[in-house]
Protein backbone atom coordinates (compact mmCIF):
# COMPACT_ATOMS: atom_id res chain seq x y z
CA UNK A 1 0.00 0.00 0.00
CA UNK A 2 1.19 3.22 -0.74
CA UNK A 3 1.65 6.21 1.58
CA UNK A 4 0.45 9.77 0.68
CA UNK A 5 2.28 12.24 2.89
CA UNK A 6 -0.15 15.12 3.03
CA UNK A 7 -0.62 18.34 5.37
CA UNK A 8 -3.70 19.49 7.48
CA UNK A 9 -3.18 22.78 9.60
CA UNK A 10 -5.57 23.83 12.11
CA UNK A 11 -5.48 27.22 12.59
CA UNK A 12 -6.92 28.58 15.88
CA UNK A 13 -7.69 32.34 15.23
CA UNK A 14 -7.71 34.28 18.25
CA UNK A 15 -11.17 36.25 18.50
CA UNK A 16 -10.40 39.56 18.25
CA UNK A 17 -13.37 41.74 19.27
CA UNK A 18 -15.54 38.78 20.05
CA UNK A 19 -15.68 39.90 23.93
CA UNK A 20 -15.86 36.25 24.97
CA UNK A 21 -18.86 37.29 27.33
CA UNK A 22 -19.32 36.93 30.64
CA UNK A 23 -16.08 37.60 31.70
CA UNK A 24 -14.47 34.07 30.68
CA UNK A 25 -10.37 33.65 31.09
CA UNK A 26 -10.21 33.13 26.73
CA UNK A 27 -12.50 34.83 24.10
CA UNK A 28 -13.91 33.01 21.22
CA UNK A 29 -11.72 31.55 18.96
CA UNK A 30 -12.17 30.08 15.14
CA UNK A 31 -10.59 26.71 14.54
CA UNK A 32 -9.53 26.57 10.38
CA UNK A 33 -9.25 22.68 8.97
CA UNK A 34 -7.16 23.39 5.83
CA UNK A 35 -6.77 20.93 3.20
CA UNK A 36 -3.15 21.57 1.87
CA UNK A 37 -3.12 18.18 -0.08
CA UNK A 38 -3.48 17.11 -3.51
CA UNK A 39 -6.40 14.67 -2.20
CA UNK A 40 -9.57 15.37 -0.25
CA UNK A 41 -9.96 14.27 3.33
CA UNK A 42 -13.07 13.37 5.23
CA UNK A 43 -14.15 14.59 9.43
CA UNK A 44 -16.14 12.66 11.18
CA UNK A 45 -19.28 15.20 10.64
CA UNK A 46 -22.17 12.65 13.00
CA UNK A 47 -22.52 15.74 15.79
CA UNK A 48 -21.51 18.22 13.24
CA UNK A 49 -19.00 21.02 14.69
CA UNK A 50 -18.67 19.29 18.33
CA UNK A 51 -17.17 16.11 16.66
CA UNK A 52 -14.62 17.87 14.75
CA UNK A 53 -11.83 18.91 17.02
CA UNK A 54 -10.94 17.06 20.39
CA UNK A 55 -9.96 18.56 23.59
CA UNK A 56 -7.40 18.01 26.25
CA UNK A 57 -6.47 19.94 29.50
CA UNK A 58 -4.09 18.14 32.14
CA UNK A 59 -4.31 15.06 30.91
CA UNK A 60 -8.17 14.43 30.74
CA UNK A 61 -10.69 15.45 27.98
CA UNK A 62 -12.76 18.19 27.93
CA UNK A 63 -15.02 19.51 25.30
CA UNK A 64 -14.73 22.71 23.38
CA UNK A 65 -18.65 22.20 22.36
CA UNK A 66 -21.51 20.62 24.44
CA UNK A 67 -22.46 16.64 24.03
CA UNK A 68 -25.09 14.87 21.56
CA UNK A 69 -28.11 13.81 23.68
CA UNK A 70 -27.45 15.03 27.30
CA UNK A 71 -28.98 17.95 28.97
CA UNK A 72 -27.55 21.29 29.81
CA UNK A 73 -27.60 21.50 33.87
CA UNK A 74 -30.17 23.89 35.04
CA UNK A 75 -32.47 24.72 38.04
CA UNK A 76 -35.09 23.33 36.47
CA UNK A 77 -33.45 19.67 36.05
CA UNK A 78 -31.88 20.16 39.90
CA UNK A 79 -32.56 16.97 41.79
CA UNK A 80 -34.66 15.28 38.92
CA UNK A 81 -33.80 12.58 36.33
CA UNK A 82 -31.73 13.59 33.59
CA UNK A 83 -32.08 10.31 31.40
CA UNK A 84 -32.65 10.92 27.95
CA UNK A 85 -33.38 8.51 25.00
CA UNK A 86 -31.72 9.06 22.13
CA UNK A 87 -30.85 6.80 18.68
CA UNK A 88 -27.64 6.69 17.45
CA UNK A 89 -26.28 10.21 15.74
CA UNK A 90 -26.85 9.80 11.91
CA UNK A 91 -23.68 9.20 9.84
CA UNK A 92 -22.15 11.37 7.90
CA UNK A 93 -18.82 12.88 6.56
CA UNK A 94 -17.90 16.26 5.62
CA UNK A 95 -15.09 16.59 2.77
CA UNK A 96 -12.68 19.68 2.70
CA UNK A 97 -11.07 19.60 -0.92
CA UNK A 98 -7.82 20.77 -1.28
CA UNK A 99 -7.11 24.10 -0.94
CA UNK A 100 -10.31 23.91 1.29
CA UNK A 101 -10.30 24.76 4.68
CA UNK A 102 -13.14 23.86 7.30
CA UNK A 103 -13.88 26.49 9.70
CA UNK A 104 -14.99 25.65 13.37
CA UNK A 105 -16.21 28.03 15.85
CA UNK A 106 -15.00 27.72 19.61
CA UNK A 107 -17.07 29.81 22.30
CA UNK A 108 -14.38 29.58 24.42
CA UNK A 109 -16.39 27.50 27.02
CA UNK A 110 -15.85 23.65 28.22
CA UNK A 111 -18.89 21.75 28.80
CA UNK A 112 -18.00 18.84 31.55
CA UNK A 113 -20.17 16.45 32.89
CA UNK A 114 -21.62 16.95 36.11
CA UNK A 115 -22.74 13.42 37.70
CA UNK A 116 -23.88 14.91 41.02
CA UNK A 117 -26.72 17.83 39.75
CA UNK A 118 -29.31 15.24 38.67
CA UNK A 119 -31.30 12.35 40.94
CA UNK A 120 -30.09 9.66 38.04
CA UNK A 121 -28.05 9.81 34.72
CA UNK A 122 -25.59 12.94 33.92
CA UNK A 123 -25.79 16.81 32.55
CA UNK A 124 -23.23 19.09 31.57
CA UNK A 125 -22.26 22.51 32.65
CA UNK A 126 -20.89 25.47 31.06
CA UNK A 127 -18.13 26.77 32.23
CA UNK A 128 -15.33 29.27 30.64
CA UNK A 129 -12.05 28.18 29.68
CA UNK A 130 -9.38 28.45 32.86
CA UNK A 131 -6.47 29.84 32.35
CA UNK A 132 -3.73 26.94 31.70
CA UNK A 133 -2.43 24.51 28.88
CA UNK A 134 -5.29 23.02 26.09
CA UNK A 135 -4.55 20.15 23.36
CA UNK A 136 -6.68 20.13 19.92
CA UNK A 137 -6.64 17.65 18.20
CA UNK A 138 -8.46 16.82 14.34
CA UNK A 139 -8.65 13.50 12.76
CA UNK A 140 -8.55 13.13 8.66
CA UNK A 141 -9.58 10.40 7.03
CA UNK A 142 -9.02 9.28 3.51
CA UNK A 143 -11.94 7.63 2.52
CA UNK A 144 -15.35 7.32 3.76
CA UNK A 145 -17.96 3.74 3.60
CA UNK A 146 -21.58 4.09 2.56
CA UNK A 147 -22.54 1.16 5.47
CA UNK A 148 -26.12 2.63 5.21
CA UNK A 149 -26.67 2.38 1.39
CA UNK A 150 -27.35 4.75 -0.43
CA UNK A 151 -25.20 7.58 0.54
CA UNK A 152 -26.12 10.79 -0.31
CA UNK A 153 -24.58 14.00 -1.32
CA UNK A 154 -21.84 15.65 -1.21
CA UNK A 155 -24.43 18.71 -0.73
CA UNK A 156 -23.17 22.27 -0.64
CA UNK A 157 -21.20 22.39 2.12
CA UNK A 158 -19.48 19.19 1.23
CA UNK A 159 -21.17 16.73 3.94
CA UNK A 160 -22.08 12.98 2.61
CA UNK A 161 -25.13 11.94 4.91
CA UNK A 162 -25.25 7.77 5.66
CA UNK A 163 -21.21 7.76 5.69
CA UNK A 164 -18.91 6.75 7.78
CA UNK A 165 -15.27 7.43 7.90
CA UNK A 166 -13.12 5.19 6.66
CA UNK A 167 -9.22 4.43 6.39
CA UNK A 168 -6.78 5.40 8.51
CA UNK A 169 -7.33 8.34 10.57
CA UNK A 170 -4.43 10.83 10.53
CA UNK A 171 -4.47 13.16 13.45
CA UNK A 172 -3.10 16.88 13.91
CA UNK A 173 -2.70 18.04 17.27
CA UNK A 174 -1.02 21.50 18.79
CA UNK A 175 -0.65 22.67 22.46
CA UNK A 176 -2.01 26.07 22.75
CA UNK A 177 -2.47 28.25 26.31
CA UNK A 178 -5.27 29.94 27.48
CA UNK A 179 -5.91 33.15 27.21
CA UNK A 180 -4.70 32.64 24.17
CA UNK A 181 -2.46 35.46 22.84
CA UNK A 182 -1.52 35.38 18.96
CA UNK A 183 -3.79 35.36 15.82
CA UNK A 184 -2.66 31.97 14.82
CA UNK A 185 -2.43 28.32 15.88
CA UNK A 186 -1.05 26.35 13.36
CA UNK A 187 -0.90 22.53 13.24
CA UNK A 188 1.17 21.25 10.11
CA UNK A 189 2.11 17.66 9.81
CA UNK A 190 3.24 16.15 6.52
Amino acid sequence: MRWVSFLIVVILVAGCGYGGGGGGAQGEVDFAVENLLQEVRYVNWALGEAGVVSCESGGEECRFHPPGCSYECSDQNLGQSCCISCEMAWPEVRGIEPGDSLMIHWSGKLHPDDFEHCSECECYRVTDAEPGSYHAEVCAYPEYTCEMPPCEGPDAQGVISGAFPSGTPECYSKSFSVPYSKAFLIISIQ
